[in-house]
């Protein structure tokens, strides 16, 4: 598959990891709070399983290395709504609703910050309802790629591109309301933003569809084609964008116009990520507890020293060579002591208290929605359970699978709390999404160069030569996800893949294994 397609549907998959770009993997995982319970609590445990060759250690690939090459993203989970829950007027909850309920309300500046908030929250809904009407269908075509040759599966598109006239349609009534009952020229150019946003989004997703659609039919296109490709000129994107067909024949646009168009819609996701922003305080162990660690190691040597130095004193001359001397050699004990006593001391903390810290808070901070803790290390393969060794050797490939690759194990665990809150009627937000990128770029510093030499006969003309053969490398990866509540046994998920490499970056990712264990 064309890796933009893989990017496109990975990107429909939540709970997978998948390439984020040539250096960076992405897994969006979502939480949600049980209302029943007080608290619910996730731990996810990643071992990765690097080959020796990388020189991926503890000596030199450092916690500090590991926390920049890192990221955590916490937001709140998009509120999940049909087209028909989105488009109906009765629905309070529908920020659509919700828009031209203010527009027809006095213009006030309380007013105008709740119609920017339900502004940015329509986009991110609209964009993860198209996502997951487009993901429905395209789940039936993976079963299925004669199903795109049927009446009904025909009827289905047919209805996801209605839906998507009625969304055009409703938009373009809030516009014209706005206008009429509001003057304010800067928040109807945001009313803009979004309205450009949905377009790319609907480009997107019905550009994705398409290709899928086409490739999967052996014998001439399929009658629904025709009818997304219409409503793709509807969206006009080329036009929009002020590029000519003619631009694109080269495939390649290399202009300080066309530089903004992947720029401009990075800053339109992230104005609507925006309305799902959470506030957020991340601490460390060593800002949490270095001074106390500090203070007690420094007593403690100081204690010592005292005592030493009493010592001395009842058994030589105050002011005599040898009572100078072992002086000094207890003073240096000392400070040694005290160094050596703070690192111990950190290395027993670490053991029993994450690396970072972070605190949850909703937007307004007023309620604490829950806790994320980190910790990474580097583990040696006996420290891993009897489960986790036989998963790791598991579908080894064929060549030598009873061989001992050597390997480097790094581990991270991420540790997600969730508290329970009274939810009101009308609240909309009822899960966190925790995204986790990691940079790879790190290991391929020992990388060898992509391609190999290899020197073989023609057997055609018996000549030597020259083969140039991909070098890669298998970084190998267990995800083990533990969702525990009180009173109940922990439900345990086993994920293994593998994430093919080379000093160019990541190839792609292979799902090997995904099981259920209790």
């Amino acid at each position: 598959m064309d890796p933009t397609l893989e990017q496109f549907w990975e990107d429909l998959e939540s709970g997978e990891v998948h390439m984020r770009d040539r250096w960076q993997i992405s897994l969006k995982s979502e939480f949600f709070p049980r209302p029943d319970k007080a608290y619910s609590q996730c731990t996810q445990e990643f071992y990765f399983f690097i080959p020796s060759s990388l020189q991926i250690n503890k000596s030199t690939y450092s916690n500090t290395q590991f926390y920049q090459d890192q990221t955590n993203l916490i937001r709140y989970k998009t509120p999940q709504f049909s087209f028909e829950e989105l488009f109906d007027p009765r629905n309070p909850l529908s920020p659509l609703t919700c828009m031209f309920h203010l527009c027809k309300q006095e213009e006030t500046p309380e007013n105008r910050i709740s119609f920017t908030e339900e502004l940015k929250l329509f986009g991110g809904v609209v964009r993860s309802t198209l996502r997951a009407a487009v993901k429905k269908l395209l789940d039936e075509l993976e079963k299925d790629k004669t199903v795109a040759q049927r009446p009904e599966f025909e009827g289905k598109c047919h209805a996801l591109l209605e839906q998507i006239a009625v969304l055009h349609r409703k938009y373009d009534e809030l516009k014209a309301l706005f206008l009429d009952t509001w003057n304010d020229s800067h928040l109807y150019r945001h009313i803009l933003y979004i309205d450009e946003f949905i377009s790319e989004e609907i480009n997107y997703y019905l550009t994705g569809l398409l290709e899928l659609i086409h490739l999967a039919q052996e014998n001439g296109a399929a009658p629904i084609e025709k009818p997304i490709k219409e409503a793709l000129n509807r969206e006009d994107f080329l036009t929009k964008h002020g590029i000519t067909p003619t631009a694109t024949k080269g495939g390649v646009l290399d202009t300080r116009e066309a530089e903004s168009i992947i720029h401009k819609r990075s800053l339109l996701i992230k104005y609507v990520l925006d309305g799902l922003q959470l506030s957020t305080n991340r601490f460390s162990l060593v800002q949490n507890y270095q001074n106390w660690i500090g203070g007690i190691s420094a007593g403690v040597a100081m204690l010592i020293y005292l005592l030493l130095f009493v010592t001395l004193g009842n058994v030589f001359v105050i002011n005599s060579l040898p009572f100078v001397m072992l002086t000094i050699l207890i003073y240096i004990l000392k400070d040694r002591l005290k160094e050596w006593m703070k690192i111990l001391s950190y290395r027993h903390f670490s053991r029993w208290f994450p690396d970072y810290t972070t605190d949850i808070f909703s937007s307004d901070r007023k309620k604490k929605l829950g806790t994320l803790r980190e910790s990474f290390s580097f583990i040696d393969e006996p420290q891993l359970s009897e489960e986790l060794r036989k998963l790791r050797k598991a579908e080894f490939h064929s060549v030598l699978e009873t061989v001992q690759r050597p390997e480097n194990v790094l581990f991270y665990k991420r540790d997600v709390v969730l508290n329970t809150h009274k939810e009101t009627p009308t609240s909309r937000f009822k899960g966190l999404n925790v995204i986790f990128r990691y940079n790879i770029q790190a290991f391929l510093k020992n990388a060898s160069e992509p391609f190999e030499e290899h020197l073989t006969i023609d057997p055609e003309t018996q000549n030597l030569i020259a083969l140039y053969l991909p070098k890669v490398y298998h970084l190998n990866l267990i995800i083990r996800t533990t969702i525990a509540e009180p009173g109940k046994t922990p439900e345990i998920t086993l994920k293994k893949l593998r994430i093919i490499i080379d000093k160019n970056g990541i190839k792609r990712i292979e799902h090997i294994s995904k099981r259920e264990v209790i």
